[in-house]
């Protein structure tokens, strides 16, 4: 396992390359869905350019101090910038003042590592604030960047970073994973492997949060409700989804298990043999599809997508749900 990373080894290759050429890029930027692993291997390629005991040119030895310290975030010349809460923006004046420490030269390690994680979040006075950095980077500093597409950043970011865009793993690279590295028992595995979309960190999270399993039956009742709700319950659902503008995130989740849920049911009603994506629901989602048909189902599906877009353009989630409710089959 490369870089103590599962996967990705294009990647890894690509970036070993300029390490064994001396001649890293100032600034990488990172993309895939969330959970895919940007910021593992950020973390990763910085252990590897400040390794002090390397085993081979391009590797880290995973236990020098300078590994250490950077796996736990924790080496006076790693700086980490994240937004403080979920789904908030990054605050210029933590991008500056980060900007202004870049500057000073290295207090121990060759390079100083800068990893600006979700990037996406950041607003453009804060993406402006980078700018100076990305035109005239200090010799001794290499920025790491992370975000789910380029597209959501400035062009003027992008066109300064080599970017390195990851790819989702198949699905039994990340059940394998989960069970030998991180002693999930087999059956879990199975089905958060196939629920993760080949994204490695977004089954990890199921794993470390005990609430998981109940939080997924609690989003099955309330999709399948929705079916046999009349028009006033299902308004009362969407206003009960979004009552809490703090609660975005959990909104995001949803619409995440919902969509899931929906393309498994227009698969088993295109195909009532088809291989479904949540395994423990799979009878229940066949049968419900007898009695919905896949024009339906497929009309329920563009109608969650839409809300989900709706989130990223700051629209009215109450109307873009309600509106979206309403393509929902009814039994």
């Amino acid at each position: 396992m490369t870089w103590n990373v599962v996967g990705h080894a294009w990647a890894i290759r690509a970036l070993q390359r300029d390490l064994a050429l001396g001649r890293p890029a100032h600034a990488y930027l990172f993309t895939g869905p969330a959970g895919i692993g940007k910021r593992t291997l950020a973390l990763a390629f910085a252990q590897a350019l400040n390794c002090t005991a390397p085993p081979a040119p391009g590797e880290a030895c995973r236990a020098c101090r300078a590994c250490r310290q950077i796996a736990a975030r924790a080496h006076p010349d790693l700086f980490v910038l994240l937004s403080e809460e979920p789904g908030k923006p990054i605050k210029v004046e933590a991008a500056r003042e980060m900007m202004h420490i870049l500057a000073l030269s290295p207090l121990e390690l060759h390079w100083r590592v800068a990893l600006l994680a979700d990037f996406d979040q950041a607003t453009s006075s804060t993406a402006n604030a980078l700018l100076k950095t990305l035109e005239e980077p200090p010799a001794s500093v290499i920025l790491l960047l992370t975000a789910e597409s380029a597209e959501t950043l400035l062009p003027t970011i992008v066109s300064r970073c080599r970017v390195i865009t990851l790819r989702t793993l198949p699905t039994p690279e990340v059940e394998a994973a989960l069970i030998e590295r991180w002693q999930v028992p087999p059956d879990r595995a199975k089905l958060l492997a196939h629920l993760s979309g080949g994204r490695l960190g977004w089954a990890l999270r199921e794993v470390e949060d005990e609430g998981a399993s109940q939080t997924r039956r609690d989003t099955l009742d309330a999709w399948r409700s929705v079916f046999s709700a009349t028009r006033a319950k299902r308004f009362e659902q969407v206003a009960h989804l979004t009552k809490d503008r703090d609660e975005e995130q959990a909104l995001r989740r949803t619409l995440e298990t919902w969509q899931s849920l929906t393309h498994d049911l227009l698969l088993a009603g295109i195909d009532p043999q088809a291989p479904l994506t949540n395994l423990d629901y799979a009878d229940e989602i066949r049968a419900l599809a007898t009695h919905v048909s896949a024009a339906r189902a497929r009309r329920w599906l563009a109608a969650l997508q839409r809300v989900e877009r709706g989130i990223e353009r700051n629209l009215n989630l109450r109307l873009a749900l309600e509106a979206a409710v309403l393509e929902a089959p009814s039994l």
